[in-house]
């Protein structure tokens, strides 16, 4: 799969989405966004409180001219006292200047001196006025905002073209952000509003920050337990008593022996008595990373070790001697009632009892080429989407682990050329990378028993997979069963096994063949969710809800037992796709709660549904557009609600079991997005609109295709516009969005006063499988005929885009796709194109995502011929394009783009520019890469809108 990396221009902040990452161009938010944390303290009373203590400090200078200075100290040895230096410099200290510090009062000063000071003061006294008078037009601004008047109105409202929005008694979009700017503030006929620039966009003020808040398991009711991080302290809160403050770490930081340690992972025990820390965090891949782990017992606020590793002392000084260790670890887990620790060193899983501090290893073959416990490189990228792989029984009587063989998985070696300056060769790091066609990991399943300290291979007899299938998941339904989900290596076929650890017994209950049943495929999706017993609701066994495709589109059934090869019950069903990630059952109201795009194939709205499939019921108002995504409590009582657009986006944490529209309104939002706001005002930010458009599928069919289009807010129908189209493509991903978002695009938008639009061409996700399936077997084809249609059939209903000036780009998959699109194009539409870090030949991908959609190649060779970039010479009509590329992307490898120019070399192809990036991974970063990437893209369009390559 390719990098799903955080966006530096997006507001979201998730990791759900896993699908082939639709925009890879923006990349992780908390390092190329400068972070600003917004203060718990309003403007209005940091203000009031520097006025106080400006007039406190006015008046103490003035009683100390007035009185005679302090006698000398008793003894002339005695120490001074103690200079606090805590707050050593306030608010004069900016513009005082230099002062005299001989100890003269005011009378002893000559008449220039006693002029000068007196000057200041009036200066004083008058900035102060001053500032008083800003500071009560500013209040009176904020008054009127917060009684919704026109001092503050989003100007980015989403105005969909086709249909209109209706109210009804769901809960509606948050009414604070609800109303529209339609025409810029205006004096003179000036524009007092700024375009936006790329450093604009770098300082974070127009990016709307999520609270990260983690709903804990408690041993209590759920009260909507949660830890929240405030000024560098711990502080665990209450939904259900919002005065309820509980501060477990003083600061993120602690000392252990000689060394000041960083607090960068804080997990809970559902106890609240302990927590695991991490320190010393160094990333590995995308979710991976290595840290130093530590306990601290949050009674007697002692931090220890998690482990500590002995390893013996080669100085000959010392022999025999051994020195202990504070290794770092792939990562470590509580077991659910937190009386263990599961942790994997050097690719060997450990266990570790708490009431004793006695550690167990259960492996020892860890290498790498043995991964137990963790994913390998290709497990976390493209399956189980985490380095974890254990899997603990909810009464902690055992776990069942994975473990990856990767010893016939052929090498890529990664080269690092600057990383160490002083390095006269490359540095070397070898990476097991499977590509179309070899050998992949073959997996094998453990389980353990914690009481009988055994361990045991669980059995795959019956399996008609291969060996190198694919392990999807892995979930304890009860104590004594184990729902595991398996596919073929082409991800064609999948086997739902169920394994009992108390008798070793391991059978597949259910099959589904994806190609046969809906011509698709399978890929990682929400892990099941399981239905406990109930007296109240007559259940006498556990069952779970997973997600089914109903006529062609991936909705939720109730299996009612765990070895049930059907369904029970069918939860939904229409026209519409259940998402995959927001699944939750709460056992109290017997409903379950999910999101889906039951609206439009944009919108994705929360929903509920009993556990008979009664009572559809919408929670968001879904007869208004709206982008929701949601965090649960374990219980599933109380969720983080997220509004992401496309409005300002919006954090609430809500209780489910009294969720109604007023209760929503009146909630508050722990989120702030005042400087947003204050963006908006500032800013010109673009207007985004929706089209439709009509293109033939190929036969004597029409297909109709979304366009959103982004405006200037100085748009103006009669002059001619540049365009730019930013596309992805990716099999069953989305680039349309309702979200809110100023980042890339909108910054082209409003400094080269440009319009942006963005297509989902066939393939991509969100509208069935019938739409998704057109990439089955063919990546390449209709990814380019859609996007240059629809941008063709765009333009010429549109009379103000200038034709000379249309360009296309994109990021990882959207990077193919801009090369393919040129490719077919042939200068016609497009006449420029940005590619980063593009795929241009698949058999150079890896082998799950690849062999997922295109088969393996023996079985696809007209596939895989026609989906690389083959057509060199066509490149020729292109006016100018240009490609930029890390040299060491672990995801898509630089040996894609030195293909590509090799055939660009030998068919004489040299209208275009490249930039390389040495030693970037996928996300372009190392070495203030980041900036550079973005200033280039803009600079280089920049150039091509004002026809300087011509």
């Amino acid at each position: 799969m390719f990098a799903r990396i955080q966006d530096p221009f997006s507001n979201n902040n998730d990791n759900n989405d896993r699908l082939f990452d639709q925009d890879i161009e923006l990349q992780q938010a908390s390092s190329f966004v400068k972070s600003s944390s917004d203060s718990s303290s309003s403007c209005a009373s940091i203000v009031l409180e520097n006025l106080n203590q400006y007039s406190e400090r006015q008046q103490q200078q003035q009683r100390q001219q007035q009185q005679p200075p302090p006698p000398p100290p008793a003894s002339a040895s005695a120490p001074p006292p103690p200079i606090d230096q805590s707050f050593n410099i306030d608010d004069e200290d900016y513009y005082r200047g230099e002062e005299n510090n001989g100890g003269l009062v005011l009378d002893e000063l000559n008449l220039y001196e006693k002029f000068r000071r007196r000057w200041m003061w009036k200066q004083k006294q008058i900035c102060l006025v001053l500032f008083g008078v800003f500071f009560i037009v500013w209040l009176i601004a904020l008054i009127s905002y917060s009684k919704g008047g026109s001092a503050f109105r989003n100007i980015n409202k989403y105005t969909p073209e086709v249909g209109s929005n209706r109210t009804d008694l769901h809960t509606s979009r948050p009414s604070s952000i609800a109303s529209n700017l339609e025409n810029p503030v205006v004096i003179d006929g000036i524009d007092k509003k700024r375009k936006i620039t790329l450093d604009e966009l770098r300082t974070g003020r127009f990016y709307v920050h999520d609270v990260n808040v983690k709903l804990l398991d408690t041993d209590y009711d759920d009260e909507g337990v949660y830890l929240e991080q405030i000024a560098g302290q711990f502080v665990l809160r209450k939904n259900s008593n919002p005065n309820f403050k509980q501060v477990i770490l003083e600061e993120a930081e602690f000392q252990y022996g000689d060394e000041i340690l960083q607090v960068s992972g804080f997990e809970l025990n559902h106890k609240l008595d302990k927590a695991l820390i991490s320190t010393d965090v160094i990333k590995e891949y995308r979710y991976s990373s290595f840290a130093r782990y530590w306990i601290y017992d949050l009674n007697t606020k002692e931090i220890e070790p998690l482990y500590e590793q002995i390893l013996k002392d080669n100085d000959n000084d010392n022999v025999g001697g051994n020195f202990k260790i504070i290794p770092g670890l792939s990562f470590a887990q509580w077991s659910p009632m937190a009386n263990y620790v599961t942790f994997v060193l050097d690719n060997n899983v450990f266990v570790k009892k708490l009431s004793s501090n006695e550690v167990l290893q259960l492996t020892t073959d860890g290498s790498s080429n043995i991964f137990n416990g963790k994913s390998d490189w290709i497990y976390e990228e493209e399956v189980l989407g985490t380095d974890v792989a254990i899997w603990w029984a909810p009464d902690e009587s055992g776990f069942v682990f994975l473990t990856l063989n990767d010893t016939n998985v052929p090498t890529y070696d990664l080269e690092f050329f600057v990383q160490q300056s002083d390095a006269k060769y490359p540095v070397i790091e070898s990476l097991k990378y499977p590509k179309p066609g070899y050998n992949n990991p073959i997996p094998t399943l453990h389980s353990y028993n914690v009481i009988e300290n055994k361990l045991e291979i669980i059995s795959h007899l019956d399996s008609k997979l291969g060996d190198d299938f694919i392990v999807y998941d892995c979930a304890y339904i009860d104590n004594e069963n184990v729902l595991i989900k398996e596919t073929d290596r082409e991800s064609n076929i999948l086997d739902v096994r169920v394994y009992n650890p108390k008798n070793s017994n391991s059978k597949v209950v259910r099959t589904v063949d994806a190609v046969k049943e809906y011509n698709g495929w399978h890929e990682q999706v929400n892990a099941v969710t399981i239905i406990p017993p109930s007296e109240t609701y007559s259940r006498s066994n556990y069952g779970y809800v997973d997600q089914v495709v109903i006529d062609g589109y991936p909705h939720l059934a109730y299996f009612a037992k765990i070895d049930d090869s059907s369904p029970y019950t069918i939860l939904t069903s229409g026209d519409w796709e259940v998402l995959n990630d927001g699944i939750k059952f709460n056992a109290q109201t017997n409903k379950i709660f999910f999101l889906a795009n039951k609206k439009s194939y944009l919108d994705h709205h929360l929903y509920s549904v009993n556990l008979d499939g009664q009572n559809l019921t919408s929670l968001t108002n879904d007869s208004q557009n709206g982008h929701y995504t949601v965090n649960y409590s374990p219980s599933g009582r109380y969720c983080v609600l997220n509004y992401k657009g496309p409005d300002l986006p919006i954090q609430k944490i809500v209780d489910l079991n009294h969720f109604s529209e007023n209760y929503y309104e009146d909630s508050i939002a722990i989120n702030n997005n005042i400087k947003a706001k204050l963006a908006q005002e500032t800013f010109q930010i673009p207007k985004t609109k929706q089209h439709e458009v009509t293109v033939m599928d190929g036969t004597k069919d029409s297909l109709d295709l979304t366009v959103i289009e982004v405006l200037p807010e100085n748009f103006d129908p009669n002059k001619k516009y540049p365009l730019l189209v930013s596309v992805y493509g990716g099999p069953g991903s989305q680039k349309l969005s309702l979200e809110y978002e100023v980042r890339l695009e909108q910054v082209i938008c409003s400094s080269l006063d440009a319009i942006v639009i963005y297509i989902d061409p066939r393939g991509t996700g969100g509208r069935g499988w019938k739409f998704r399936s057109y990439a089955n077997k063919n990546l390449g084809y209709w990814e380019p005929r859609d996007i240059t249609d629809a941008t063709k059939l765009y333009m010429e209903s549109k009379s103000y885009i200038d034709t000379s000036k249309v360009a296309i780009w994109g990021w990882s998959y959207g990077g193919y796709t801009t090369l393919k699109t040129l490719e077919y194009d042939t200068g016609n539409v497009f006449k420029y194109g940005m590619a980063v870090a593009p795929v241009t030949d698949w058999t150079f991908y890896d082998s799950v995502y690849t062999e997922r959609y295109m088969d393996k190649p023996l079985n696809n060779k007209q596939g895989y011929k026609q989906s690389s970039i083959k057509n060199i010479k066509n490149f020729a009509n292109v006016k100018k394009f240009l490609i930029m590329h890390g040299t060491a992307d672990d995801n898509v490898h630089f040996q894609n783009t030195l293909s590509l120019l090799d055939k660009f070399d030998t068919n004489s192809i040299e209208n275009y520019d490249v930039h390389i990036f040495p030693d970037s991974n996928h996300s372009i970063y190392y070495n203030n890469a980041n900036t550079i990437v973005f200033d280039k893209l803009y600079n280089w369009l920049k150039n091509a809108f004002e026809g300087k390559f011509q």
